[in-house]
């Protein structure tokens, strides 16, 4: 399981802070690539599947709701 992240370090890089968001990828980055890889046993695949996650979280990161 990935460590737990700050309610701070969501919030900066709610606001667009870049550190704070590299904080999170990698944190997550070795637990996301293993449940992909377990879906599709493909190395490249799974690669491509965390890379447009976080993707998609940097662009919607803005809507996360604390509650």
């Amino acid at each position: 399981m990935p460590d737990l992240i700050s309610l701070e370090t969501v919030r900066n890089a709610m606001t667009g802070d870049t550190i704070a968001f590299k904080i999170i990828v990698e944190k997550h980055q070795a637990f996301d690539y293993a449940v992909a890889f377990r879906f599709v046993c493909n190395e490249e695949e799974a690669e491509g599947i965390v890379q447009e996650s976080f993707i998609k979280l940097w662009k919607n990161l803005h809507t996360y709701r604390q509650e």
